[in-house]
Parts: structure tokens; C-alpha cells; sequence
């Protein structure tokens, strides 16, 4: 381990918890952090001649995993303010407690994230092969200097990115009539139907097109499908069949029953799956069955950190079982989907966990705050960890390094990221200007309204069934649903222009530029904005 990476790790690790924290607080943006380190350590490297990009490799693959338990905790843990204020700000000003309690949550979290990837990396990296496209991109542009054509992409992408950027901002600050939106159709009812306004975000436009291009076309169907099933068979199932639900509380009830369906699919097929990992060696013989396959050290540890935490915060015995069987099935669910098109639904799905709870186990608000933080953070982390080791598999790192690194990167970025969270909350007010936490509020909204249609569950499970038995991905329709058509048309498109592309790799450097530069432009506008 080199003293200069271990440096730029600690350095790396700090820069994101610490701006992650600040950005998910005050703003709704969650850029993965990996590409815009990296394109940083271009820039080191091009002062600091004896550190090369590939040295950069390691520091980016575990510094970045601060930025995301940021981002997951910064929108999870805020929930308690808007539930119990008074409770909340009383722990805060003891920092100890509050540090201590962020820091413990988050490398719980982290940690049986690292566990569950651990478990599925070889199936999603190497048997089903899922681009995993952040990762690629990290990849991509560390390895842009080596060669003149992937450079020349790299620095296209970066300069026509900035140019367009400072183009579309010169536009709305000199057109009253333009607020970033490009609107092409307007929304419209036609028959039975309720059609969505076809618009472009044009900010984000470079990077979903740059992450539908890296993802490829196999996720385009899907995603049109959900799209299409949104405003066809939830919208309109809605309005005639359950007429009196709204429409957020219809939206979380069905896609928890498409979960649930998917989740009982994988409780079928698990025991099977398990069986025939206890009873066969790496050799693919039959051996007799030994529980040394399945009680091992790490096991033991991360599971006695589950208990004892869940426990101090008074969570019954079945009720933890429950989070941490539905967190693993889940966090499963929520990789593949960022393995294929390189987002995380990471709130959708902690609330998937969070509700059923607050019913069937009576959760406090204190409870269901944690779990959904306990689930986001999870789920983050278990992703991250994912682009990192598909980094690490394209530039044949050593696994063993990159692994201590990525331990590292949950540890340091969970301490920072509670040091940075205690700073801002009790220096800035939470749900004021600068402090906004939106996701939270609207969370909190959902946990004292406590409003979960069964029926509407139901109807979600069907729908599910159906998927399956037409054999379509059911977990990338789900991001159809969920995803504004804004974000889901770029993407689309991206896969779609991968099609018709010869040596589609050649132009995976310019995606990258794009991706990385418009993460650090939306991260400096942000703050300069504030």
C-alpha cells in the first residue's frame, strides 16, 4: 500500500462525504462520486508526474464510498426532525451521542452491504456480466491517457460538455421564458388515458445520455415498457379502481407489490440456490453438507453488529429478521438495476421496507427512520462497492488491495460522514433554505400518514406475475415506473444510439467526460448557488 494513495484515499474520502453531505441536505442532487475523483486525479496527475492515472484507481474506488453513505444518510436520517423536532435537536447537541449513533448506523449498514456483495459479485460481474456502467466509466476515463484516440474522446467530452453547460445557463438567466425545461409535447388526456408531458431536463441531458449509451440498449425496452404501463395501467388502474387513493400512496403500494412478487420468487429459489452452494466444493463434486460454507468469521461479526445495534433501538427479534432478510433481497434488487443502467432507487426502495414495518411490527418513528436509512446506506454501499470491483476487474487490480481499500472507504467515510452531518445540522436549520432536506420531509409525511393499501398491493403482485410470465425484466420496469419521463427518454435514446454504433467501446471515453465533467459542474453551481 503506497503512502501517496493512501493519502489521496484519506483526501478523496473526506472531499466526498463531506460535499456529499452538504449537496443531499441543501439540494436533490446524488451524482455517483467515482468519475468526478477520478477526472480529480487527472488533474493531480498532470502536476504530480510520478503518480499516474492508474495509481488513482485504488484512492477513487474507496474514497468515493464516503460520498454515497452521504448521500443515503443525508437523505434518510432527517426524517426524525420532521417527526419529533425537539427530540432531535436535544441529540444533536450532544455530539458524542449523535456521531457515535450516525457513524454505528452507517458501518452497520456498509458493512452488511460489503456481505451481501460478497455473496452475489460472481454472479453479477462475471456469470450475467452487467456493465455496471459507473464503474466503466471510471475505467474509462483512467485509462483515456494511454491511449491518443481514447484521450482525444475524453477531452471532446469534457470541452462540449462545459460549452454546453455554460450555454444552457447564459439561457436561463437571459430568457424569462426558459426554465431548463424543453418541452416537446404537452401533457394531455386522450381517451381513458392520462399522457405525460414529453419534456427534456436539458441540465441533465449529457449524463443520462452518457449513461444510456454506456448501459446499452438492453435495458431500453423495459424502461419503455414501465414507462408505458405508468400512464396506461397505473394511472388508469387508479382512477377506476381505486379512485379514492392518491396517487403517491397508489404508486408506493403497487410497486411494493411488484417487489414483493419478485422478492417471493427469490424465496422459492433461494433454498435451492443455498442447498446447492452448501453441498458442492468450488470443484463442482458433491460433497456431504457443512455449515464451515456458511458460518464463517465475517458472517458471525456482521451479524452480531446487526443484533446489537437493532437492539439497542428496542427492535423486536422477528422484526429484525424481517430487515434483514427484506434488506439483502432488496439490496439485491436495487445492484442489478444500477448494474444495468447505472442508477440506485435507493429511497423507493428503503420505503418498500420501511412501510410494511410500520404496520405489521408497529415501528416508532425513531424505528422506521433507522431502518430506512439502515436499507438506503445498504444499498448505496452495496452498489458502489459493485462499480468499484468492475473498475478494478477491467484494470486487473489485486483483489485483496481493493478490497482493504473498500473497508477502509466504509469506515472513513462513515466517521467523516457523521462528523459532517452533526456540523450541518446544528449550524444550519434543518427544512430552512439552506438545509431543505426534501426527501426527508416527504418521508416523514409518509410515516405519519401511515397510508398502505392491500388491495392496491395486490393489484402490484398481478402486474408482477405478468412480467414474469412474459419474461420481462420486472426490476427495470419498476425503474420505468418510478423514473420521470424526462429522466427515462435520454436513457432510452442512449441505448438506443448504442445500437447503431460500430465499436461502440471507442466512444465510451467522450460519455465518460460528459458524465464526470457535469457532475463537478452541477456540484460547483450548487455551491455557488447557496
Amino acid at each position: 500500500m503506497k503512502i501517496s494513495q493512501l493519502f489521496f484515499f484519506v483526501l478523496f474520502s473526506l472531499f466526498s462525504s463531506f460535499v456529499m453531505s452538504y449537496l443531499s441536505l441543501a439540494t436533490m442532487i446524488g451524482p455517483w462520486m467515482g468519475p468526478t475523483l477520478i477526472v480529480i486525479g487527472l488533474i493531480i496527475t498532470s502536476v504530480v508526474r510520478h503518480i499516474t492515472p492508474h495509481d488513482m484507481l485504488l484512492p477513487v474506488i474507496g474514497g468515493s464510498i464516503g460520498g454515497i453513505i452521504a448521500t443515503a444518510m443525508s437523505s434518510a436520517f432527517p426524517t426524525y426532525y420532521f417527526i419529533d423536532k425537539d427530540f432531535f435537536m436535544a441529540w444533536a447537541h450532544q455530539p458524542l451521542v449523535l456521531i457515535t449513533t450516525v457513524a454505528a448506523l452507517a458501518m452497520t449498514a456498509g458493512f452488511f452491504g460489503l456481505w451481501i456483495v460478497e455473496h452475489i459479485k460472481k454472479t453479477l460481474l462475471q456469470e450475467q456480466d452487467l456493465s455496471f456502467p459507473i464503474g466503466k466509466l471510471v475505467y474509462d476515463v483512467a485509462v483515456s491517457t494511454d491511449s491518443h484516440a481514447s484521450k482525444k474522446q475524453l477531452l471532446i467530452g469534457v470541452v462540449s460538455t462545459i460549452v454546453y453547460s455554460l450555454t444552457n445557463s447564459f439561457l436561463r438567466i437571459k430568457m424569462v421564458c426558459y426554465d431548463g425545461i424543453v418541452r416537446i409535447v404537452n401533457a394531455s388526456h386522450m381517451s381513458i388515458f392520462s399522457v405525460p408531458a414529453l419534456q427534456f431536463d436539458m441540465e441533465l441531458l449529457p449524463m443520462f445520455l452518457s449513461i444510456g449509451f454506456i448501459a446499452g440498449h438492453m435495458m431500453t425496452v423495459p424502461l419503455f415498457v414501465g414507462a408505458l404501463a405508468r400512464f396506461t395501467i397505473v394511472d388508469t388502474g387508479r382512477a377506476f379502481l381505486f379512485p379514492m387513493v392518491s396517487d403517491s400512496s397508489f404508486m408506493l403500494a403497487f410497486c411494493s407489490g411488484m417487489v414483493i412478487f419478485g422478492a417471493l420468487l427469490s424465496l422459492i429459489e433461494t433454498p435451492k440456490k443455498l442447498w446447492k452452494f452448501l453441498t458442492t466444493t468450488h470443484h463442482g463434486s458433491v460433497s456431504t453438507f457443512s455449515w464451515k460454507h456458511f458460518l464463517t468469521l465475517p458472517t458471525f461479526l456482521v451479524m452480531a453488529c446487526l443484533v446489537i445495534f437493532f437492539s439497542y433501538f428496542n427492535f423486536s427479534v422477528p422484526s429484525q429478521l424481517y430487515i434483514f432478510v427484506f434488506t439483502a433481497i432488496l439490496t439485491y434488487q436495487m445492484v442489478v438495476i444500477a448494474g444495468k443502467i447505472g442508477l440506485a432507487f435507493l429511497g423507493r426502495f428503503a420505503t418498500f421496507i420501511m412501510m410494511p414495518g410500520l404496520f405489521i411490527f408497529r415501528f416508532t418513528g425513531l424505528q422506521a427512520t433507522m431502518v430506512a436509512t439502515f436499507v438506503e446506506v445498504c444499498g448505496g454501499v452495496a452498489a458502489e462497492l459493485l462499480f468499484g470491483l468492475k473498475t478494478a476487474s477491467l484494470a486487473q487490480l489485486d483483489s485483496k488491495e481493493v478490497k482493504r481499500y473498500q473497508i477502509m472507504g466504509i469506515i472513513v467515510g462513515s466517521i467523516a460522514v457523521a462528523v459532517a452531518f452533526w456540523f450541518l445540522v446544528t449550524h444550519f436549520q434543518l427544512g430552512s433554505e439552506q438545509l431543505f432536506a426534501q426527501r426527508a420531509q416527504g418521508r416523514a409525511l409518509i410515516i405519519q400518514a401511515g397510508n398502505f393499501d392491500f388491495k392496491v398491493l395486490g393489484f402490484g403482485m398481478l402486474f408482477g406475475m405478468v412480467l414474469h410470465f412474459v419474461k420481462i425484466n420486472s426490476m427495470l420496469v419498476l425503474g420505468g415506473l418510478l423514473m420521470p419521463l424526462s429522466t427515462i427518454l435520454p436513457l432510452v435514446i442512449g441505448g438506443t444510439i448504442s445500437l447503431y454504433v460500430t465499436k461502440k467501446e471507442r466512444f465510451e471515453p467522450l460519455c465518460a467526460g460528459m458524465y464526470a465533467t457535469l457532475s463537478i459542474w452541477m456540484i460547483i453551481t450548487a455551491l455557488l448557488g447557496r
